[in-house]
């Protein structure tokens, strides 16, 4: 019960982070793309990627606790669901270059992120 209590509010937090991130990236870079919905992904995949590999090669995270910042908090944190309605917007107004660079953009340099946070992670605290 307590991981799933965990889960919970972890993914409050998650998804309150998404709103400031994607907002402050927004008022930034402006709304004429998707930036903030990139943004928001391409950390959470970052921050995926050093945390499974902290969590699963060290004991710096005890497993309830990478369960509930993998599934909570970067659950609720990324925004796939957000990408697929902006792309689908984006191919619907014809912005088909915008589309492309979206998906292109979340996927590989997600894919990246990923690899760049384990990277991190095995450079701070060594393993596999």
């Amino acid at each position: 019960m307590t991981t799933i209590l965990l889960i919970a509010a972890a993914g409050a937090l998650g998804s309150l982070s998404r709103y400031a991130v994607s907002g402050a990236v927004h008022a930034a870079l402006g709304q004429s793309f998707a930036w903030g919905t990139l943004a928001v992904n391409l950390l959470g995949s970052f921050l995926l990627g050093f945390l499974m590999h902290l969590g699963l090669n060290t004991d710096l995270i005890p497993p309830h606790l990478r369960t509930a910042a993998a599934v909570g908090f970067l659950g609720a944190f990324t925004t796939f669901s957000t990408f697929s309605y902006e792309t689908v917007r984006m191919i619907q107004d014809g912005a088909w270059g915008a589309a492309a660079g979206n998906i292109a953009g979340s996927v590989v340099l997600g894919i990246i992120g990923v690899v760049a946070g384990m990277a991190a992670g095995k450079l701070i605290a060594g393993g596999a």
